[in-house]
């Protein structure tokens, strides 16, 4: 194609002037462009270049180049606040169209990392509007550093929706170049925008969770103050990938010659293998998490707990390990929470508990730091290891998913699937790895994908060559805590104080804006309706300028207050209202016919702002008094309970802490005071402490005897049961619905507390019927998946809570009972199978069906006198089965038993007397075993019955 005309010059000049960086790299490239420049069939320039098979690529549709647009635009709606980023973008027609269109976009970020396709579209078409809107990011070349590009726009990125637009042909024309670009574009936009929406959802969580913690961290320790106590000593960091199956069991081997570092969802599957970690880690604020690892709280512990601040308030509290350290990043909050405890270190954050255990191993000084069941990838079609309660296979749907990605396997074996997520997490190990020079890093999974900047070898041999010596593991760390202490709760509660009076402050100065605001506002109302169109604020009433001088500096002061920055994770969602009034805003500036719209607009942005903080700190304040409170009251009573007789004092310690679910504090409080306190209290707090860490036996037995006792504590255990099962059934929606066996099992166990809470019981009904349903139709067609894993917890369940049998009536528990029996055959476990169907045929003695199948298995394990006891029920329930005698009485004869074949021939007639050809049965067996008077009685009933019914006997 012959251009009339070259865009090239005013591009380029326009590519200096706004983008200097994109501007150089043009500069520099060298080499000859690419493909050739055709014409569409709508007359606009249509760049083809042939692809790595030979064959052309059009970069655009050969008809209509702007046939692009509409598949971009129903992934980006006009209506878009957000940030789209572009990889890949031809010759340019979408992007400067987008730019029009949608007016409230926040940033577009536009990469071509091939400098001469952009080289290109500056020749050929007028890009004027992409290189000069202030929105757009621009970033060229191969070479481009994503990160630094996108760096400024990390709020937006935050507050708004991302969009990651693929430009389809240039992906065919260098596949490996623009796939990379998007990743780390995706990788970079998406953890912005993640912890955006995660703080938008859960800021409020984050610091509730940290300041029940701040309440009693003065009984724990900061991990800082272990910094170096291991120095080159090795540390096993265990994680939960599904490769942690092939070596767990070495683990053992190097117990007290290194130490082990666990993240806390593979705790169960270590002390299957009989191992306790040294340390356990800890990061996730929802409360569902206490179900990775509550089912080990029947036992004290000899681990200890490595957390970070906004770790739920559950884990801590109730799990009873020996020790808790807490570790804080550099984020506001944290810093100063940190400053608080005495702390100096931070750490750099973790966003998975495999990273926490890294940071922990560093920390304290270990090398070589040795990964463990770090997969990072779907080995063995599986997630995680087993043993954990996130165990699942990989879906169909995950093992066809186009978002799989194949990457080289650990060892070289090949590729494994993986995500951009795992990648991710692949890459922070990586870039955490190459800062430390001077450790030495083992990958010793065995699995997953392969860790830049560690040495692969089999677990086995690291034990060998790396873990010989006796570390004392246990004496340092309690000689470490004895040595080091936390800051007294005064010292905390002074803190805390100075807080409150920073509140106090920055509301006043808030409710002062806001009579401010309202004021103005209404004068600019005012002004507006007598049509008066002031161009600018020196045109405004003299009294009106003086009230906003006097907004403009209480607003100042108030945006320096230095509260703020100690809250911005949950300001998030006023900042994010209040940028987008932002956009809008700056539109009408410096426009005098528009000054009163602009002013309003401003007011209307400001309030928002003070709203939004004036709620911020009420939440803020409640939260700060309620903390200083209860340390303030805990200070009082452990003083008055060191002295003499102080009996009333530490009672009313352990009602504090009881009351507060400070459920470690209240038993290390009890098990001293027990010996003092009256009966009736000892088994009412034995069964406190066991409700909260689901110990559901020693929970009945000791509230029961509480009750008996004292039976005021009805109440009270009352309020205590329902308080728990609301706190399960609350953290039902936060689990996937890919894990229905969980789903299922958190109901059930909210049921436990109490059987009383419609919200709890409607769902399990729901449940139990579709159960049922699911198990009906897999006996109908056995090809179908069976729901093994929530009928075996339906067992356990029924056999446990009488109260669930009574909310789901007994024949239908019967039913489940009988499915999961069914299944257990099919398994061949014909033991457990016999149990399942004894605890069916209690809640239903009349159905003849389940006492037969009973006695089937009973026969197949040989226990005869069982099967026989249970075929007698069966018949006698339903005489029709009697049938069954006579094909055992086959069976016997064939096998040469004659005589146990007259016995249960015998049997046969009793039941049904109308199948006359029994009797000549039990004459042939009588006569086999040589007792001839029988065999002629048998044939002599015959035959007079058959007289009586007019008929011959043949044989």
């Amino acid at each position: 194609m012959s251009l009339d005309h070259s865009y090239y010059d005013q591009n380029i000049n326009l590519l200096k002037e706004n983008h200097p960086e994109a501007w150089r790299v043009v500069m520099d490239y060298a080499e000859p462009l690419p493909g050739e420049i055709h014409t569409a069939k709508d007359g606009n320039p249509l760049l083809v270049i042939s692809g790595p098979d030979g064959k052309e690529i059009c970069f655009h549709d050969k008809n209509d180049t702007l046939a692009e647009l509409q598949s971009y635009y129903n992934l980006v709606p006009i209506s878009s606040t957000g940030v789209a980023a572009f990889i890949g973008m031809g010759l340019g027609y979408t992007p400067p169209a987008m730019l029009e269109d949608h007016k409230n976009l926040r940033h577009l970020l536009m990469l071509e990392p091939h400098t001469g396709i952009f080289l290109q579209a500056l020749h050929t078409r007028d890009l004027s509007v992409l290189l000069t809107d202030p929105r757009v990011l621009l970033g060229i070349g191969p070479d481009v550093n994503v990160k630094e590009l996108m760096f400024p726009i990390n709020r937006a990125l935050q507050l708004e929706s991302f969009h990651v637009l693929k430009h389809n042909p240039c992906f065919h024309f260098a596949p490996d170049l623009y796939r990379r670009i998007h990743d780390e574009v995706f990788s970079f936009g998406n953890s912005f925008n993640m912890e955006g929406n995660t703080l938008s959802a859960y800021g409020k969580k984050f610091i509730e969770n940290r300041f029940k913690h701040l309440r009693t961290i003065h009984h724990h320790q900061l991990l800082e103050n272990l910094k170096d106590r291991f120095k080159d000593k090795p540390a096993i960091i265990v994680a939960g990938g599904p490769s942690l199956d092939k070596n767990i069991h070495l683990l053992t081997k190097a117990k007290d010659k290194a130490l082990i570092i666990a993240a806390d969802t593979v705790l169960p599957a270590l002390k299957a293998h009989g191992l306790t970690p040294d340390f356990v880690s800890a990061i996730d604020m929802q409360d569902i998490a206490i179900e990775k690892i509550i089912s080990l709280a029947d036992q004290p512990l000899d681990t200890a707990l490595v957390c970070t601040s906004w770790l739920n308030a559950r884990i801590p509290k109730v799990f009873p390990a020996r020790q808790v350290y807490w570790t804080f990043t550099a984020k506001n909050m944290e810093a100063w929470l940190n400053s608080l405890a005495g702390g100096k270190i931070m750490t750099t954050g973790a966003g998975t508990v495999a990273q926490l255990n890294f940071i922990t191993a560093i920390m304290l000084g270990c090398s070589p730091i040795i990964f463990v069941g770090q997969d990072l990838a779907f080995s063995k079609d599986q997630r995680h290891a087993s043993h954990t309660n996130l165990t699942r296979e990989i879906s169909p749907y995950e093992s066809k998913n186009k978002n799989m990605i194949w990457v080289d396997a650990y060892g070289g074996n090949g590729q494994v699937a993986t995500t951009r997520s795992f990648l991710g997490f692949k890459t922070h190990f990586e870039d955490a790895i190459a800062a430390e020079k001077d450790r030495l890093f083992i990958n010793a999974t065995e699995g997953g994908v392969r860790i830049k900047g560690t040495e692969e070898l089999p677990l086995e041999t690291v034990i060998e060559r790396h873990c010989k010596d006796n570390l004392n593991i246990k004496e340092t760390l309690l000689d470490n805590e004895c040595s080091n202490k936390m800051p007294s709760s005064l010292r905390l509660m002074d803190s805390l104080s100075r807080i409150q009076k920073d509140i106090k402050n920055s509301s006043k100065k808030i409710q002062q804006l806001e009579k401010h605001i309202q004021s103005i506002k209404k004068q600019s109302l005012n002004l507006q309706k007598k049509g008066i169109s002031p161009p600018n604020s020196q045109a405004l009433p003299h009294a009106m300028r003086r009230e906003m001088q006097e907004l403009d500096a209480i607003s100042l002061k108030l945006d320096n207050e230095k509260i703020w920055p100690l809250l911005d994770e949950i300001t998030m969602e006023g900042l994010r209202q209040s940028e987008r009034l932002n956009h809008e805003i700056q539109q009408l500036e410096n426009r005098p016919e528009q000054f009163l719209n602009w002013l309003l607009k401003s007011l209307e942005r400001l309030k928002i702002i003070n709203d939004f903080r004036k709620e911020v700190l009420n939440f803020f304040s409640d939260t700060v008094n309620q903390t200083h409170a209860f340390m303030q009251k805990e200070e009082i009573l452990l003083k008055k309970s060191q002295k003499n007789n102080a009996i009333i004092a530490a009672s009313a310690l352990l009602q504090l802490y009881s009351e507060h679910e400070e459920i470690n504090l209240l038993e290390k409080v009890f098990e001293q005071l027990k010996p003092q306190i009256d009966e009736s209290l000892v088994y009412l707090y034995h069964g406190i402490i066991a409700a909260h860490r689901c110990l559901f036996d020693r929970m009945e037995t000791n509230f029961t005897k509480a009750i008996n006792l004292e039976p005021s504590f009805e109440e009270v255990t009352r309020q205590i049961r329902i308080r728990i099962a609301r706190f399960h059934n609350n953290y039902y929606s936060f689990i996937p619905l890919e894990s229905p066996v969980f789903r299922v099992k958190t109901k059930l166990k909210a049921f436990r507390y109490n059987s009383g809470l419609p919200e709890i019981s409607e769902k399990i009904l729901f449940f139990s019927r579709r159960l049922i349903e699911e198990s009906e139709k897999f006996i109908k067609e056995p090809t179908l998946s069976f729901p093994k894993e929530t009928l075996q917890l339906w067992h356990k369940e029924q056999m446990e809570n009488p109260n669930l049998l009574q909310l789901v009536t007994p024949e239908k528990a019967s039913v489940i009972h009988s499915f999961y029996a069914r299944y257990l055959i099919t398994k061949e476990n014909l033991s457990e199978a016999a149990n399942a169907l004894q605890a069916a045929t209690k809640l239903t003695p009349d159905n003849p069906e389940l006492h037969l199948l009973l006695a089937d298995i009973f026969f197949a394990t040989k226990n005869f006198p069982e099967a026989i006891t249970a075929l007698d029920k069966a018949v006698a329930l339903d005489r029709s089965l009697g049938v069954e005698w006579e094909h055992i009485g086959d069976s016997l004869m064939a096998s040469g038993q004659a005589e146990d074949a007259a016995a249960v021939y015998e049997k046969s007639f009793l039941a049904l007397p109308e199948n006359l050809h029994l009797l000549k049965k039990i004459g042939d067996a009588y006569l086999a075993i040589n007792q001839p008077e029988a065999a002629r009685e048998a044939y002599r009933l015959l035959n007079e019955k058959l007289s009586a019914a007019g008929m011959q006997n043949e044989s």
